[in-house]
Parts: structure tokens; C-alpha cells; sequence
């Protein structure tokens, strides 16, 4: 609870935090991992895939999609040359098979009569920016990044091959809009330095320390989208019901930002599905409200479908963006409107 804060550590963090914040702001050397990928593919999945693109995927992005299946990045990345220039951003790369507007087969279909010819979309770059894979003609297997809007874009080859295009990608300036803390450790797990926390862990750092704002490390990287950090902390016994200043736990934070990999080992380490903020949401409530997957995973795990947030708002009422995907999944398990 609020009342239980280790304060010692606050101020400990807070003095470092002054002496230290002009560093923790510099730009971060962690290279951003990719996590929440959807569920595996099937080989017959991506032969239809290939089938209806006309081709097969070139290798190595092939094996990415049958290993990974796409996936989010924590923040928006860029995509930088060897030169250093960047020349793309995206938040995450889309899947083979899955729900929703992340589908490869999905997008290729709404887009093949605007695609310049062997471009396949792999992802979403900012604005109305396709990120492609070239899979014909020349340059084979290379990435691209072509712009919807523009009629006269062909598109413009930013690698030789999708494992160049993963090697340089890079956190940017838009991320610092979204890294906000100002305690180094902090900084740490916002930005997935997993290495700089377990070091800071060994040396006697509190896995319940707190930030100025109430917040714990737990709650920081599930919010942030970090699952090995969470899982870090998970294996120093990092407190799973311990609350920010709103009564909101981690799960509740991963379920608001849709951190689906950082909910699954929280639910799996034990979190409480049920535990509310102040306002009376459960994660669930928050989840079905802002996003679908978590939404889904919390139904699945058996997160009540029948509670109520202090407005008396419901599952169904609060879910009305997602109503088409969401309503009749909530039914499957039991919800009556």
C-alpha cells in the first residue's frame, strides 16, 4: 500500500537523481527490443500468405515471422543508415494471421492497387509511411519505405535485407516525448537497460524502490513495456500488489498500455486480476477500454467480466471502441448486456 513506501530509498534515488540528471537524459544506448508478438504462424498460414502475395517471402523475413510473428516496440523507433540518418519511424511490425488492422495478408490486400510492384507492407512507419519488403525483381528481399499519399513515391530502399533494417533500428527523438522519468534507475527501466538494473539489484538496490511520483520499478516497467526488466524484479521478489498514489497496480499498468508480454508474467507470477484503483476499475475494465489483446488475455485467465468501476460503468459499456472484436468474446464467457 501508499503508506508502506520505503522512503529511504526515495531520497536516496531523488539526491542521485539531481546529481545525475543531466546523464540519465542523454540519448539511450539500449537497443530497442521488440516484444508482445502474436501467436506463432503456422507453415500452411504463411504458404496461403505467400500464395496470395504471389510470392514467397524472402528468407530471413520469412524466419522472423514464423519465430516472432511481429510484434510492438515499447516506444516509436527509428530506422537509422550507416551514415546515422534516420529515414523511418515505427511503433511495431505487423503479423501473418492475426486480428485486427496488424495483418500482413489484411494490409497487403487494402493497399496491393497502391503498391509500387514486389513491395510487401511489414509494418507501420509514421504518417501514412508503409515499411515493405521487396519480394520480386530486383533487390530481392531488401526494405523499403513508401508513402501512401504520395502518388508519385515509388518507395526508397533504406536496407539490403530485413536483418540490416532490425540491426539499425534505434530509439529517437520521439521517444523522449514519452521517457519522462528522472531517477536514474528509473531511466533504466524505462528505456530496457536490463543490464544496468540487474548491476544496480546486486548492489542492494530496493526491487520495491519508489520514484517521486509513487510509482514502483515493477509498475515503471510494466507500464513501459519491458518485460525482461519485469521478469528481473519478478525473480528479486518485487512486491506484485504494491500501488501508486491512484490505488493502480503493475498489471493494471500493463493492461492500460497494452503490454500483453509484461501481463502474462504478471498474471503468471500471481498478480491479483481483481485488484481495483481508486476509481473501481479492475484491470480488465481499463484493458477492454483502451486496447483488445490484453482485453483478451485477462478473459482467457478468468478476470471477472461482471465488474463495475465506480460510475457503474460495465464491461460492455466501457469496451464500446472495440465493440465488434470484444462483445461477442465477452458473451463467449458470460457477459449478458
Amino acid at each position: 500500500m501508499a503508506s508502506e513506501w520505503d522512503w529511504t530509498v526515495v531520497v536516496e534515488l531523488i539526491i542521485i537523481g539531481a546529481m545525475d540528471l543531466n546523464h540519465a537524459r542523454a540519448a539511450s544506448p539500449v537497443r530497442p527490443r521488440l516484444h508482445d508478438s502474436y501467436a506463432p504462424v503456422s507453415e500452411e498460414d504463411l504458404r496461403l500468405l505467400e500464395k496470395e502475395i504471389g510470392a514467397p517471402l524472402p528468407k530471413e523475413y520469412r524466419e522472423f515471422i514464423r519465430s516472432r510473428n511481429g510484434g510492438d516496440f515499447p516506444y516509436e523507433v527509428e530506422f537509422h543508415t550507416a551514415k546515422g540518418e534516420p529515414v523511418s519511424r515505427l511503433k511495431g511490425l505487423y503479423g501473418a494471421g492475426v486480428p485486427g488492422n496488424d495483418e500482413i495478408g489484411d494490409t497487403y490486400r487494402t493497399l496491393s492497387a497502391h503498391l509500387p510492384e514486389g513491395l510487401v507492407p511489414i509494418g507501420n512507419d509514421s504518417g501514412n509511411g508503409q515499411t515493405c519488403v521487396k519480394v520480386s525483381g530486383n533487390d530481392l528481399g531488401s526494405i523499403w519505405i513508401w508513402q501512401l499519399n504520395d502518388p508519385d513515391d515509388h518507395g526508397v530502399r533504406v536496407a539490403n535485407h530485413f536483418d540490416e533494417f532490425m540491426a539499425g533500428l534505434r530509439y529517437g527523438d520521439s521517444a523522449n516525448v514519452f521517457w519522462d522519468e528522472k531517477l536514474p534507475d528509473f531511466v533504466a527501466v524505462e528505456r530496457g537497460d536490463v543490464d544496468a538494473i540487474a548491476e544496480r539489484l546486486k548492489e542492494g538496490l530496493s526491487p520495491n524502490a519508489r520514484n517521486e511520483t509513487g510509482w514502483t520499478l515493477l509498475i515503471c516497467a510494466a507500464a513501459s513495456g519491458q518485460p525482461d526488466i519485469v521478469k528481473l524484479l519478478l525473480d528479486y521478489r518485487a512486491d506484485l500488489e504494491l500501488r501508486d498514489g491512484d490505488q493502480r497496480t503493475a498489471l493494471y499498468w500493463a493492461a492500460a498500455r497494452h503490454r500483453v508480454d509484461c501481463a502474462t508474467l504478471l498474471v503468471a507470477a500471481g498478480a491479483d486480476l481483481e485488484t481495483a484503483d481508486a476509481e473501481g476499475e479492475t484491470p480488465l475494465l481499463v484493458a477492454v477500454s483502451s486496447g483488445t489483446r490484453v482485453a483478451k488475455f485477462l478473459m482467457k485467465q478468468g478476470a471477472n467480466i461482471h465488474a463495475k468501476n465506480l460510475n457503474g460503468d460495465d464491461i460492455f459499456a466501457l469496451s464500446q471502441n472495440y465493440a465488434d472484436e470484444l462483445h461477442p468474446i465477452i458473451r463467449e464467457h458470460g457477459g449478458r448486456e
